[in-house]
């Protein structure tokens, strides 16, 4: 223990050799008390005795403390330089990530600010969407509001069947605009005016539904009239058919198929495009709910050439569903039908068909199952039959037709 105190006394006097001469320390045997480090410093270190035997007392002169003590508070003072220094430094450290962070925070709340502006907008913009569309429902569906509450009839039969059809209401769901729809693939429009094409499309219908992942909720029943669909607007929807008569002029007797749908819903099927022309293409366009028109003057009608012109309405198109509404025999023959319609001994009515649903997946399974192939018309045989038409109806117009609507036998000449 003496000789590490000697160590170090003389470690710390070797700062200072004014004070402690090496040369002079002396120091006594390991039982000894007391180590002499010479005249000069005069430091000087005992064990105690008694009750203090176990301390070690130090003596040095007061010039020799004051310089340990100086050089002690200099190394303090530089070991607090620093220590502030890094406190320095850790708190401009801080300061710039509480900087960064207030960034951030700024940041994030911009970002909820812009978020809460692009939903407003989104919802502008939805708002203006929706009344643009409204307002292009509204010019498409030509209001004619006006002339009803002020007492002006109709300009003509078109625009009376539009009055009566833009009263019901709209339908709000999901379905898909009729000119941005898929022509169906299990059937042609050609196909349709053939004996039996009712039940070949409800055969075909159904397989293609039954064939979906909802097929087994039952057979569809559905509408289509071919060649004979007009929409007055974007949903709703007239056609022309022959009403219940009989007639004993002319020896025949009707029965519309129509008369036990009136208040029905089906699935109806169209062949025109929103341009109104006739397509080879069948198309599904939503459920639709049969309406009765409650107009005598829409009720029964005869055929003129305005039908083709104002709904495109062909009378070789209505021939079709004449023949198939017949019950009295002798059956008419189609020439007979032709020319009976054409004169308007044949009454027709109009049919009301209003937008009530769209089934999505019925749709889809029309649309995907595999495409038919259709065996091509005769050319030019829709333009002769047109013409066929026109000529019939214009001899009508003139009385040329008998009694019994057949044609009269021309006398021929003796030569």
């Amino acid at each position: 223990m003496s000789s590490w105190i000697r160590n170090r006394v003389l470690s710390l006097s070797s700062d200072d050799s004014s004070d402690v001469d090496p040369n002079t320390i002396s120091q006594r045997n390991s039982a000894g008390t007391s180590v002499h480090m010479g005249s000069a410093s005069q430091v000087e270190v005992t064990h105690g005795t008694g009750r203090d035997e176990g301390l070690i007392n130090i003596q040095v002169p007061k010039s020799f403390a004051e310089n340990a003590a100086m050089k002690s508070l200099d190394a303090l003072r530089k070991d607090l330089l620093d220590a502030t220094e890094d406190l320095r430094r850790s708190q401009d450290k801080i300061q710039e990530l509480h900087a960064e962070l207030k960034i951030v925070k700024d940041s994030i709340a911009q970002n909820h600010k812009h978020e809460e502006t692009m939903k407003e907008k989104l919802a502008e913009y939805e708002t203006r969407i929706s009344e643009a569309e409204k307002t292009i429902q509204e010019l498409r569906e030509g209001t004619t509001q006006n002339e009803t509450s002020s007492g002006a009839p109709p300009q003509n039969g078109r625009e009376k069947l539009k009055a009566k059809m833009i009263e019901l209401p709209a339908f709000k769901g999901y379905r898909i605009q009729r000119g941005n729809l898929k022509a169906v693939s299990f059937i042609k429009m050609d196909s349709c005016f053939q004996m039996g094409w009712e039940r070949d499309f409800e055969e075909k219908l159904n397989n293609a539904w039954a064939s979906s992942a909802n097929g087994t909720r039952g057979l569809k029943k559905f509408l289509y009239f071919p060649g004979l669909t007009f929409f007055v607007n974007e949903q709703h929807a007239i056609t022309i058919a022959p009403k219940t008569q009989k007639n004993s002029k002319h020896n025949f007797s009707l029965l519309s198929s129509l008369d036990e749908m009136y208040g029905e819903e089906r699935e109806l099927f169209i062949d025109r495009d929103t341009a109104q022309s006739p397509s080879v293409n069948v198309f599904y366009a939503g459920r639709y709910r049969v309406v009765r028109l409650n107009d005598s003057h829409l009720k029964s009608v005869g055929y003129t050439n305005s039908f083709n012109r104002e709904f495109g309405f062909q009378l070789h198109h209505i021939i079709p569903i004449v023949v198939g509404a017949q019950t009295q025999k002798p059956l008419l023959r189609e020439d007979e039908i032709r020319k009976l319609v054409a004169s308007g001994d044949i009454k027709l009515e109009f049919i009301g068909l209003q937008c009530v649903g769209f089934e999505r997946e019925l749709y889809h399974a029309v649309t995907t199952t595999t495409p038919i192939t259709v065996p091509k018309a005769e050319p030019q045989s829709e333009a002769k039959r047109q013409r066929e038409d026109d000529s019939i109806s214009a001899k009508a117009a003139g009385g040329s037709s008998s009694s019994h609507g057949r044609p009269k036998k021309k006398k021929q000449k003796r030569v």
